[in-house]
């Protein structure tokens, strides 16, 4: 939305604990925001409605709106356009194979890549924690737009409104992105009715998460550059077919990943930034029930992506039996996918505040089949 906008976003800024932040539910700001979150009775018995302050306040917004005159001063606040740049990508690869005898082949590939000029909704309105609350602060108009470059000088009204998030899109080096990977392969090509192949894979994805988190990390990005949400450090597959006897073929795939990596957080808003569940946890302050389980930066502050998620291990199979019978064919397929019906869970979450902080709830598919028939003729 824009400073001046055209509609209204109301949010009641409500957050998981207010008894760890310390904070109402209401609209910063606005004392008359609360009534908007204290219902009362109606005449029928059982049930809520808004109360008469709740909706006379609300009612002066809508006049706002309809007069062209609201200034967004809401929890989220306006977005504002910046010097934007084009995304782009360096990418590159190089790769060695080398044959061994007739049938089988060695190989060692490298992919990497580099993400630069890329663009992320910076809040330039936040200003340094205070080390009394824990709490980001604000700025001000006359600090982040001292020239009116943003809120236009003559505009009276905005520039005097005290804003929570002002939001601008920023192109910035801080947000540049790496990937690098190794795969080693060997292969052996189908001779004596079979054939097989086996790979490793070694990789590494670095980036700035969206949104930003912790401590004002709007102030620094950088802070919040660490593992890829899709980061799977070592992956190792083998797989093997072959021809049994008169047209019954089988086949099998294993699969082994050391998994995607757990964002370890405080569950809420610590820092009173506006982002909601999102702030990781800080040594000395969020540490004292519970120990921080993530690797600790500099600052004493959980990296992003610091805890290592469940692994899988998944082994399918596949059986086929083709009958020819002069110029055609009939065919009957039988996949079966996690054969073994090992147990690969799903990452748990990573807010400490919740019961199932690192308990693994939910796991992928069970053993499961499926038959296929096929007529070519």
């Amino acid at each position: 939305m824009p400073v001046v906008g055209p509609t209204l976003t109301f949010d009641t800024a409500q957050v998981a604990s207010p008894a760890l932040t310390g904070q109402l539910p209401v609209k910063p700001g606005d004392p008359n925001a609360t009534a908007c979150l204290q219902a009362v009775n109606s005449p029928t018995a059982g049930e809520a409605v808004m109360s008469p302050t709740c909706r006379a306040f609300l009612e002066g917004l809508r006049n706002q709106v309809l007069a062209g005159g609201y200034i967004n001063n809401s929890t989220t606040g306006p977005t504002v356009d910046g010097d934007r740049r084009m995304a782009y990508t360096w990418a590159f690869s190089t790769g060695v194979k080398r044959e061994l005898g007739h049938n089988m082949v060695v190989s060692a590939d490298y992919v990497g890549n580099r993400g630069r000029d890329n663009t992320a909704v910076i809040d330039i309105n936040e200003g340094p924690i205070n080390p009394a609350t824990g709490r980001v602060t604000r700025l001000g108009v006359n600090v982040f737009d001292p020239n009116g470059e943003l809120v236009p000088l003559s505009n009276t009204a905005a520039r005097n409104t005290t804003y929570v998030q002002f939001n601008q899109e920023q192109t910035l080096p801080a947000l540049n992105t790496d990937f690098n990977s190794l795969e080693l392969g060997f292969e052996r090509r189908y001779s004596n009715r079979w054939s097989g192949r086996v790979s490793y894979t070694l990789s590494r994805c670095r980036d700035v998460a969206a949104p930003l988190a912790i401590v004002a990390t709007d102030t620094n990005p950088r802070l919040d550059y660490g593992r890829c949400d899709r980061d799977n450090r070592h992956a190792f597959a083998a797989s093997g077919n072959a021809d049994l006897w008169k047209g019954l073929g089988a086949g099998l795939v294993f699969r082994a990943y050391s998994g995607y990596p757990i964002n370890e957080t405080t569950g809420v808003d610590t820092n009173g930034d506006g982002t909601n569940n999102n702030d990781r946890p800080m040594a000395g302050r969020d540490d004292l029930v519970r120990p921080i389980q993530s690797a600790l930066d500099s600052r004493g502050v959980a990296v992003r992506n610091g805890l290592q998620g469940e692994k899988k291990v998944i082994l399918d199979a596949r059986a086929q039996y083709i009958w020819r019978i002069q110029h055609y064919q009939l065919g009957a397929f039988l996949e079966i996918y996690n054969l073994t019906n090992h147990v690969n869970f799903g990452n748990p979450t990573g807010a400490r505040n919740s019961s199932n902080f690192l308990i693994p709830v939910v796991s992928d598919d069970p053993r499961t089949a499926q038959i296929g028939f096929r007529f070519i003729f």
